[in-house]
């Protein structure tokens, strides 16, 4: 790698980086007013220079609303400073050496010359400057060179400086109005195959475009900027070039000529596009984008690739470290663009390298590029393993208290298993048990950290570790996130073990990344680490296994009985410590065991903290009150930790007799003592029942400060101005906690930022108490209801009214924000979050809902048309947010089904208002969201019980995912015939089979445009109208969507075509009239199913019920007319697969010599493609590979006349006469029509033969006609 520092030049081309033996070109061109280093350079954080101009640079005094003189001044000449005026004549290459730019300083980071390296280390990486600047009359004139002057320049510096390396792979990287700049320049390079074959090269090697917010169809809002600083500029004596802004303005300067012309060159030579749109808006233009997505993307997906950049319009191109998430986005495409050049050396238009002259740089190349992307996918697994409460349990346990726990080192059953002693008989496994709060987690955490601290003072020895927590995320309570913690813990500690991430193949990956790391990948990873430790011992605590669901924990135990199992055969240095309560069912084939409970170390233990903790002079009175204590605990660490602080304060005032009678009134046993605890006064009662409450039924853990504000009444001012005045403190709030609880709560500790610390019990056993062991009906003696359904009412009813308080002019308020409200009202979040499901859930649990429901979607002030403002203030995605749905939607998409059950317009919800929702229908939502017991209820409201059995099976499976838009009718019976739900699908077409038909006695087509004049549709009932409608639906309308969708970079594209025949086929099973499909037409241009299918199987369907092959649409094209004739109709279906769908109507009867009747240019198919043929190798010079000549080939064999005359305007000509008027020198397509028998006598109208103007070239032909192998006239 050289190591050369080049100097950057302000115009023609400069290099930023070469290797020793290159092997790709990478040429970096900047935009509008930008330059050819700065563009491309951050800042570091430190830095306080204000950025360089580039492109929307120029906004930033209108975005600032600084428009005054003065600003205007001071921005033309700082931008003029930046570069010298040019001289009257300018070079078209100036090389690296001329008038260079002082380096950034070291702090900046230029990515294609610091980054880029580390990612193609074998790549020469080039810039090109060229002036668009705005520049004061008095500093110098400002360039008049258009865009395409500005392309020309580009491509003519390009040859001049690859004249060394003329067939290097090249990739140009543009941002803005670079990405014109490019697309000229190739387009001029194409133009110059005949009389400038050094420019021509430039196209030739060309292997991809980067664009990066290039305005292919203009940019609205960066032109009118422009426009509105020029006109602020003329009394400011600064310049504009009038033809750059009018290029920048939509439709300027042939925009879409440059655009067409550009994707058919990407086309036929295979380059690879990728379109980088700015996510970000810039503020001081109110948020909008510089460049729209619309025209940030060419918008044909067969070409492109467009991902979006989380940044605005100037920093999109500037990226500070190869750990940017943003930068590994464009890192991983210039892999995809190496790679495929590595893995198509024989493509020539892609021309690697020789093997002779680059064999052992480019096999080094792909290894480093190889090796680059296994560190990368190691890195997104790695992350994808994280999770944000990975330790959180074990940080919210005390640290064990001094000397206590230490016993357990001496033991000979913990020494045995530490030292692998009688191996065969434990196989590594060591399970602590004991009661509810015996101390078990603070005994591992103790554990844990005594064999971290003597893993660091010996090397080999990893050690991991998980603490179930019940009342935690999902992840703190399964066995997931056993495995990804413990694989994350051990990965992390020994980076080398990374390496069995590389047997996840690229699909694999892919899949991983979509659906997160499943239970199965898991365990066969963690069982190769463990394969590849070596000679290195790991050891794994894993607490509270009776925090798990049971039977999760009894497989998880086999599974580590197993690893055991293999280690021990393999000599591996395995071992795993359990600890949990008294398990009746589950144990270990082989393992040693500590009971708690027959430890006498154990008693002394709580005897140490005893002595510790409680505030007594030494006695001989005192010695028998800390027994009575040790024998009242019964072993049990909680017991002690709970009653100590009660003995304190009874002898505050140093009376013996007093702590006497305290402990005699505390009741031996846990659940005697929270009993005690809860009951033992009447204050503050209402704050302990509604901390239970909280605790037990929130949807989530409460951040501290939630819980203060829940606890407090709605319309406390008292509070809401203690915490805008910023009085609450984390120790008050800690206080507040424990006060409201009684001492049974706590708040835990999180080392993520992005977490917060929660509200819990102090221990799993005081929920068992209240709910397991019914100590709620203690504090709650006279409830009748249950206490579920009592709770989850007591808190939609806090939730209610907090949404209530809230002002009614937050409908209004487009300045409103979700953050902005939380910052006033910290519990609005989570009420409105939580309000529907505690409803559910208090219905599910049977307290009736059906008032709440009924007054809430009717309440003008804290009802739905709140909530669902509410709730698009805090969906940061546009597309989640709501418009204006009904209950029956929002609780289908939410999956609320006992909602969904009292609702009483439950049994109409397919004629639910909700058209303009993400997906469409109350029912289609609840499939896509997988709701399976919403998806259940809803169609049992359709078709009954009985009937919807398996439904449930059938959404689980769905192939659509969340990210999938439902938008019409015809995407909604796709979903349905995707779940394949026969009882569902039969309901929902005979219910819209009454509409079908009332369309069709109207003339209309159900959820299509209008049919006229359909004497078929006369004939048949609604039923056979809306199945045959819907299967042309499904053939025609999937095209048009999977284009749209394909559009979209944030999309989810479901729907290959693949799914679409699937779809079709289950649709014929409803007996669909096959006739009629092929004959129903839009009226717009009344083409039938045939024309526009584009799959050959679902062709072949069709055709054999069609009543012809050839039925003309309205201006007398056949379906193979059609094709023939209209190839970009086509454009998404390859040449194969049109070749294919040509064959099969060509098999069913098509007639290839077939006339349009209606056309004023009535001519064959075989014209039409031989026309495209001979267009074809005008521009590309060859004919292989387009399958043009086997389209050709094909009709003539079918039958297609040749020799037919054609009529008007080609007045008697054959199509060899057609053939010779265009005649470019190449006899490719001439030769290919005379082998397959074109007759070069036949006259046309004037007598004139083929070729006659050029008698050298018909010699040619006559000569090659009497080759033995070609077919003479009339054979």
């Amino acid at each position: 790698m050289s190591n050369k520092k080049w100097s950057v030049g302000d115009k023609g081309i400069s290099v930023f980086f070469e290797a020793e033996n290159p092997t790709i070109d990478i040429i970096f061109v900047h935009g509008f007013t930008g330059h050819p280093e700065r563009t491309w350079t951050s800042k570091s954080p430190l830095s306080k220079s204000p950025p360089q101009p580039s492109d929307a640079d120029l906004l930033e005094p209108l975005a600032r609303d600084d428009c005054s003189p003065q600003s205007l001044k001071r921005k033309a000449s700082h931008t003029s400073s930046d570069s010298q005026p040019p001289p009257l004549k300018t070079p078209r290459l100036q090389v690296p050496w001329h008038r260079s730019t002082p380096a950034p300083k070291p702090s900046h980071v230029c990515w294609p010359r610091d980054l880029l390296p580390q990612v193609l280390p074998t790549a020469r990486v080039l810039t090109y400057g060229y002036d668009t600047n705005v520049r004061s009359r008095f500093v110098g004139p400002v360039s008049k060179n258009t865009v395409g002057d500005h392309g020309w320049d580009l491509l003519c510096a390009l040859g001049d400086f690859r004249r060394q390396a003329p067939t290097r792979p090249l990739l140009f990287i543009a941002h803005s109005l670079g990405g014109l700049v490019t697309k000229i320049a190739l387009a001029k390079s194409e133009d110059s195959r005949a009389d400038k074959p050094h420019l021509h090269q430039i196209i030739e090697y060309t292997v991809g475009v980067f664009f990066f917010g290039t305005p292919h169809r203009g940019a609205e809002l960066l032109g009118l900027m422009l426009h509105v600083l020029k006109a602020l500029a003329k009394g400011l004596s600064f310049q504009l070039n009038d033809s750059i802004v009018g290029t920048l303005m939509p439709g300027g300067d042939n925009l879409r000529t440059i655009g067409e012309r550009f994707v058919t060159l990407a086309k036929q030579r295979n380059w690879t596009v990728f379109c980088f749109q700015e996510e970000y808006g810039l503020g001081g233009l109110f948020g909008k984008q510089v460049v729209e997505n619309e025209s940030s993307r060419i918008g044909d997906p067969s070409v492109e690739t467009a991902r979006s950049i989380a940044r605005n319009h100037m920093e999109m191109v500037r990226f500070s470290s190869c750990d940017d998430a943003e930068f590994n986005k464009v890192s991983s495409a210039l892999h995809f663009v190496y790679n495929k050049l590595l893995s198509n050396p024989s493509d020539e238009r892609l021309r690697a390298p020789s093997a002779s002259t680059l064999s052992e740089s480019s096999l080094e190349a792909r290894q480093q590029v190889e090796a680059c992307e296994k560190l990368e996918a190691r890195k997104e697994l790695m992350q994808l393993l994280y999770f944000d409460e990975i330790d959180a349990r074990l940080l919210s346990l005390k640290p064990a208290h001094h000397k206590t726990c230490e016993w357990i080192l001496g033991k000979p059953k913990y020494h045995q298993w530490m030292s692998l002693e009688n191996r065969e008989d434990h196989h590594g496994f060591l399970w602590i048990k004991g009661k509810p709060g015996a101390g078990k987690s603070i005994l591992m955490k103790f554990l844990d950290a005594k064999t971290r601290l003597s893993a660091t003072k010996q090397s080999g020895c990893l050690v991991a570790s998980f603490f179930f927590f019940a009342p935690g995320e999902h992840l703190e309570k399964s066995t997931a996130g056993v495995y990804r913690s413990l694989l994350w813990q051990l990965l992390e500690m020994a980076p080398d073990l990374q390496q069995v991430l590389d047997d996840f193949s690229s699909n694999a990956c892919k899949v991983i990344r979509r659906n997160g790391w499943q239970i199965e990948a898991l365990k066969e990873t963690i069982a190769k680490a463990i394969d590849h430790l070596g000679s290195r011992q790991l050891c794994l605590f894993i607490d509270a296994l009776d925090e798990c669901r049971d039977d999760d924990v009894a497989d998880m135990v086999s599974f580590f009985e197993d690893l055991s199992d293999r280690a021990t055969e393999d000599n591996v240095a395995l071992r795993i410590c359990f600890s949990s309560r008294y398990y009746p069912t589950i144990s270990l084939r082989k393992g040693a065991e500590i009971r708690l409970d027959d430890e006498e170390e154990h008693s002394t233990d709580i005897t140490r903290y005893i002595n510790a903790k409680l505030v007594l002079k030494k006695s001989q009175r005192a010695d028998d009150l800390k027994g009575q204590i040790l024998e009242k605990s019964a072993g049990i660490f909680l017991w002690v930790a709970l009653v100590i602080p009660i003995l304190n304060k009874a002898c505050a005032g140093g009376r013996m007799d007093q702590l006497q009678k305290r402990l005699n009134e505390i009741p031996p046993g846990l659940d005697q003592l929270f009993e005690m605890i809860l009951l033992r006064d009447q204050e503050s009662l209402d704050d302990l029942r509604s901390c239970i409450l909280w605790i037990f039924f929130a949807t989530r853990p409460l951040t501290p400060t939630e819980y203060f504000f829940a606890l407090h009444e709605t319309g406390d001012e008292d509070s809401r101005t203690c915490w805008e005045a910023g009085d609450m403190t984390p120790e008050e709030l800690l206080q507040f906690v424990h006060s409201t609880s009684k001492g049974l709560a706590e708040v835990t500790k999180t080392r993520s930022k992005g977490r917060q610390p929660s509200v819990q019990f102090i221990h799993e056993s005081v929920r068992d108490f209240l709910g397991l062991k019914n100590g709620t009906k203690k504090i709650w003696p006279n409830l009748e209801q249950g206490f579920v359904g009592f709770g989850h009412e007591m808190l939609k009813n806090r939730c209610l009214a907090e949404l209530k308080d809230v002002p009614a002019e937050i409908l209004v308020d487009e300045a409103a924000t979700g953050p902005g409200l939380s910052e006033t009202r910290p519990f609005i979040r989570y009420a409105t979050d939580s309000l529907l499901i505690h409803s559910n859930l208090a219905q599910q649990s049977g307290v009736t809902q059906l008032e709440f429901i009924t007054r809430f979607d009717r309440d003008s002030h804290g009802g739905r048309m709140l909530w669902i403002r509410l709730h698009n203030l805090f969906e940061p995605y546009g597309i989640r947010r709501y418009h204006d749905p009904g209950l029956l939607y929002i609780f289908a998409d939410c999956g609320l089904d006992s909602l969904l059950l009292v609702h009483p317009g439950l049994s109409d919800h397919l004629q639910a208002d909700s058209s303009e929702e993400r997906y469409f229908k109350p029912l289609a939502a609840a499939i896509v969201r997988k709701h399976k017991a919403a998806a259940r209820v809803l169609t049992a409201a359709l078709i009954g019980d009985e009937a919807a059995r398996g439904i449930d099976e059938r959404v689980v499976s769905s192939t659509h995912r969340m990210r999938t838009q439902i938008a019409d009718n015809i995407d909604f019976f796709k979903l349905l015939l995707d779940l394949d739900h026969a009882p569902l699908m039969e309901f929902c077409l005979d219910t819209y089979s009454d509409s079908a038909l009332e369309c069709k006695t109207r003339g209309r087509s159900f959820m299509f445009l209008p049919t006229q004049g359909d004497s078929e549709v006369e004939k048949v009932g609604g039923r056979e109208v809306m199945i045959s409608h819907l299967l042309f639906g499904l053939i025609n309308h999937d095209e048009e969507q999977r284009r749209k969708d394909s559009l979209d970079p944030r999309s989810d594209v479901c729907d290959t075509p693949a799914l679409t025949e699937s779809a079709i086929r289950r649709l014929m099973k409803y007996r669909p009239n096959l006739r009629l499909v092929t004959q129903i037409a839009l009226c717009r241009n009344a083409k039938t199913a045939l024309h526009f299918t584009t799959s050959p199987t679902v062709l072949s369907i069709l055709l054999k019920h069609a009543p012809s092959a050839d039925l003309p649409d309205d201006g007398g094209d056949s379906p193979l007319s059609y094709l023939c004739r209209n190839r970009d109709k086509y454009r998404s279906v390859g040449f194969r697969q049109e070749l294919e769908i040509m064959r099969c109507l060509l098999d069913h009867g098509a007639d290839p010599n077939f006339i349009p009747k209606k056309k004023d240019s009535r001519l064959p198919g075989l014209y039409w493609v031989v026309s495209r043929a001979i267009s074809f190798l005008e521009i590309n010079g060859f004919l292989q590979n387009s399958k043009l000549a086997e389209e050709i080939i094909l009709l003539i064999e079918k039958g297609a006349d040749v020799n037919r005359p054609l009529k008007s305007p080609c007045t008697g000509k054959t199509i060899l006469h057609r053939v010779a008027d265009k005649f470019q020198r190449d006899l490719t397509v001439a030769k290919l029509l005379v082998r397959h028998g074109a007759n070069l006598y036949a006259t046309d109208q004037k007598g004139n033969v083929p070729f006659e103007k050029f008698p050298e070239t018909r010699a040619l032909l006559i000569d090659y006609k009497k080759q033995p192998d070609i077919p003479k006239e009339g054979e």
